[in-house]
């Protein structure tokens, strides 16, 4: 091929990867993104197990998500470790914003409006953010091994706190959901 034409190559690739929506997510990026999406869907679990009176921890369910993320995980040549410390804090953390939001809505501020489904309407959601966050975790291998990696996780997750606008509810648990990634 000729010089010219390589260079032509070269800046149209460079142009079209450069497109907003084309870049990949950046190291632990999707990672903070596939996590602030589970907590906001946390809401709507809360709203549901308020309305319905449910308790907050079900301890089955939270073993079946484990369970079918760690085989997820093994598929996708991840430590059966590292999926289950990961799914361990992310379920800590929406504990977290469905116990606070429950308690805010007792003293007197409950959502109104229609409860979406939990087994038809939620649970395929955050299926969906299972295998994000599992691809998050391949996609980040070695940026979590890095010595920065904890430092880097802060300063994007402010960013993306900041950016999204979360409340501080919101925030500590994303801390909690992100607490074992680095290492």
């Amino acid at each position: 091929m000729q010089p010219v034409r390589w260079v032509g190559l070269l800046l149209t690739c460079l142009a079209v990867c450069s497109l907003p929506g084309h870049a990949a997510p950046a190291d632990i990026d999707l990672l903070i993104d596939a996590s602030i999406e589970r907590l906001q869907l946390a809401d709507t679990v809360a709203h549901y197990k308020h309305v319905n009176q449910i308790a907050i921890e079900d301890l089955p369910r939270e073993a079946l998500v484990i369970a079918t993320a760690v085989a997820a995980g093994r598929v996708q040549g991840l430590q059966a470790q590292e999926v289950e410390s990961l799914f361990r804090q992310q379920i800590t953390a929406n504990k977290m914003v469905q116990a606070g939001l429950i308690k805010q809505w007792q003293a007197g501020s409950a959502p109104t409006g229609q409860v979406p489904d939990l087994i038809r309407d939620v649970r395929p959601r955050l299926d969906q953010l299972q295998t994000r966050l599992l691809q998050g975790l391949v996609q980040s291998q070695q940026d979590r091994q890095q010595t920065d990696c904890q430092q880097r996780l802060t300063q994007q997750t402010k960013a993306k706190v900041d950016a999204k606008n979360l409340d501080e509810l919101h925030s500590k648990a994303l801390t909690q959901a992100l607490s074992r990634i680095c290492g």
